[in-house]
């Protein structure tokens, strides 16, 4: 017959996260919409291919519509910051 010894053993782990420098923009936030002087657009958006079915664009619609569906910008802490500062 076999004996089993359990052996116990103990780590000392450190972990060290760090935030991300990646911030998300929403289509109710400031800096969501972009201007060049002339012409005032959103930073994010949908293009729906003219290849789509018209079945498919009527649900993308749908969805943008209730809400389902959101456009989101990118930006790294860096650019946030020059937005931040151009509009001031």
């Amino acid at each position: 017959m076999l004996k089993f010894l359990a052996l116990s053993l103990k780590v000392n782990m450190k972990i060290t996260g760090r935030e991300s420098k990646i911030k998300s923009i929403k289509q109710g936030d400031s800096n969501f919409w972009i201007s060049d002087g002339i012409t005032l657009t959103a930073r994010a958006g949908f293009e729906v291919n003219n290849l789509c079915p018209k079945e498919y664009r009527s649900i993308i619609a749908e969805c943008l519509n209730n809400g389902w569906l959101k456009p989101v910008a990118h930006v790294t802490d860096y650019e946030l910051l020059l937005m931040t500062l151009e509009r001031n």
